[in-house]
This record gives C-alpha cells, sequence and structure tokens, in this order.
C-alpha cells in the first residue's frame, strides 16, 4: 500500500525517477499506472492486450471446417471457444456433459480443424495477438504461415510486416489450424483430460489426455508503430524493518515500487 510519506522509485530500463515523498498517494498510483496496460472490459476471458497505437479485436463468429470421410464440414465458431462446444451448438454432436457422450471423439479428434475469419488491413506496423490457443495450432494470414503455437498458457504475437496485406480496405484471411503434428510436450491444462474428480477421456496428444481445443482467449490486431508496451512487471519494496504489525499511516519506513517494462 502506497502511502503519506512513501517515496516511489519508476524504474524504466535503467532510469529511475525518485517521487518526493509529499506526493499524495492516489497521485502515486496514477503515476504508477501511466505505464500499465489499459484494462479490457466484457465478459469472458479477456486478458489486459498489448499496449500500442490501436487495438482491434478479431473476437466473436468465425467459420471452423474440416474433411470428414471426404467431405467438407463448414460449422459457425466462436472465439474465444473450443470446438466441442462449437460442434454441439451445430447439432453435429450431443450432449458432451451428458453421460458417455464425452467419449464419442471421433469427429473432433480425428480431423484437422481449422478456425477461420477476416480482417481488413490493419494500420502499417500492426501485429497480430492470440492471449491463448490449446493444443499445437499454425497461424497463416493470407496463406502465409506466420507462426506456431504450442503453449496454452503463453500469449503469441506475430509480426505481419512480411505477409503482403490487402490495403485498402481489401479483405485479408486468418486461419488457425489445429495439427497434432505440432509437439506441445504437454504444455496444456494438466487436468485437460481427466482428474480423480472428473472421468478420464479417450483421446490423447503425445502419449497425454487431452479433451477438445480452441482459440480459447481473444485475438486483436495491435499498431506498434513507433513502441507498443508487451509487459509490464511492477515489484514493490518495504523500505523500513521488518514488519511485525500492521503499518500506520505516515509511521512506516516507505516503499519502492521497481517497474520493468518490456
Amino acid at each position: 500500500r502506497l502511502a503519506l510519506g512513501s517515496v516511489v522509485s519508476r524504474r524504466v530500463g535503467a532510469s529511475t525517477a525518485r517521487v518526493p515523498s509529499t506526493t499524495p498517494p492516489m497521485a502515486l498510483w496514477a503515476l504508477l499506472l501511466l505505464a500499465s496496460l489499459r484494462a479490457v472490459g466484457g465478459a469472458g476471458l479477456v486478458d489486459n492486450p498489448i499496449a500500442g497505437q490501436a487495438v482491434h479485436y478479431l473476437d466473436g463468429p468465425w467459420q471452423a471446417s474440416a474433411v470428414v470421410g471426404g467431405k467438407s464440414i463448414v460449422i459457425p465458431a466462436q472465439v474465444p471457444g473450443d470446438l466441442i462446444s462449437d460442434l454441439h451448438a451445430a447439432g453435429l454432436i450431443g450432449n458432451p456433459l451428458y453421460e458417455l457422450n464425452f467419449l464419442n471423439a471421433s469427429l473432433w479428434d480425428d480431423p484437422v480443424w481449422t478456425f477461420a475469419t477476416t480482417f481488413t488491413s490493419p494500420s502499417p506496423g500492426s501485429m497480430l495477438v492470440f492471449d491463448g490457443v490449446k493444443m499445437g495450432a499454425r497461424v497463416k494470414v493470407n496463406g502465409v504461415e506466420v507462426g506456431v503455437c504450442t503453449d496454452q498458457f503463453l500469449r503469441y504475437s506475430f509480426d505481419l510486416g512480411e505477409v503482403g496485406l490487402q490495403g485498402h480496405g481489401g479483405t485479408n484471411v486468418l486461419e488457425v489450424t489445429f495439427d497434432k503434428g505440432v509437439v506441445c510436450d504437454g504444455r496444456w491444462m494438466a487436468c485437460t483430460g481427466g482428474w480423480d474428480w472428473a472421468p478420464y477421456t479417450n483421446t490423447t496428444e503425445q502419449g497425454i489426455r487431452t479433451f477438445s481445443k480452441g482459440i480459447w482467449k481473444s485475438v486483436y490486431l495491435v499498431g506498434v508503430a513507433p513502441v507498443a508496451i508487451e509487459h509490464l512487471v511492477p515489484h514493490v519494496f518495504y523500505l523500513g524493518p521488518y514488519v511485525v504489525e500492521a503499518l500506520e499511516e505516515g509511521a512506516h519506513g516507505g516503499f519502492e515500487a521497481r517497474i520493468r517494462v518490456h
């Protein structure tokens, strides 16, 4: 907690800015928040985006497609979301939460599924960002592979400078193909294929039980020219002696906040 009498250092790179001890607490917090990422409102799993020139979300209706038994299947998909929910909404599978329906996995597990959407040309110097993709996936823009996602818990950002985007309001195609050939080494939620409180699935990837796949967090375009903030890590230090009781306003050793910006 920052309070009257606190001394704060705001460190960005090698520089340090010290704040007078007379600065009011709210002003101290405002100083820290100037360097923080913008919060995004709305329902669902929405992370703070990269702080750039402009953020354009691609969340909402997508399409999911696969070739099954020599026949192409195309269904509406939702991002953020997952494939099993989309298949259920399309009426192609039964309720996966009912009895043993979750074991009827051939439709969602065997084919190679591709999620796709379109977007108009972003501003120059834009980056494509995925806040969360579950299971290994290859990302293409206008047929050009821009990167691979291998970890459910990481944010992935891809430079679009070499893709050849369609300008002047032209349409660009974004595709995310879930490929079992992409090695993830189990970097997904540990209980995804069952736990002591949930039944075990009959599907695996790289020998590890799994369940469903999809773009489970937001996707967006962000302008990064000339500069953007990808991560902000604050670390607050108490400058007084070891604390053994509640601190009192104006009667403590103060604080120092070190902020690392990437």
